[in-house]
């Protein structure tokens, strides 16, 4: 099964993490776009956005993220959960809202590619 990236849902989730100001890849938790809900796994970050925007708040949802995005499992983990060398560059858990928007709009725009989709040498 071809994944294909959605790049109006990443222009549109740019837009709403910029024009809210918040962003934050260290919070865990539902998340409604405004506050944390609780704490029970769902990351208030990419993903979480994604969620919010769908009016999915109540459940840790990272696959209904994915699908809503375009994005393969190991460019979900990438953009989600960054641990390592990954599309978010140095200090990925500093990234605030201006950041993560220019990330999405480039991933969008097919000016940055992920890191597993990248030759390896």
């Amino acid at each position: 099964m071809t994944v294909e990236l959605n790049r109006t849902a990443l222009l549109t989730l740019a837009d709403r993490i910029e024009q809210a100001g918040r962003f934050n890849l260290r919070i865990f938790g539902p998340f409604d776009g405004q506050r944390l809900l609780n704490d029970c796994g769902t990351a208030g970050c990419v993903a979480g956005w994604q969620n919010a925007i769908m009016g999915r708040n109540d459940l840790p949802n990272y696959g209904a993220a994915r699908q809503d995005l375009g994005l393969t499992l190991n460019q979900a983990v990438e953009l989600f959960s960054p641990l390592g060398d990954t599309i978010w560059g140095k200090n990925p858990y500093r990234a605030k809202h201006r950041r993560a928007a220019v990330l999405l709009r480039h991933i969008a725009n097919g000016t940055r590619t992920f890191t597993c989709d990248r030759p390896t040498r």
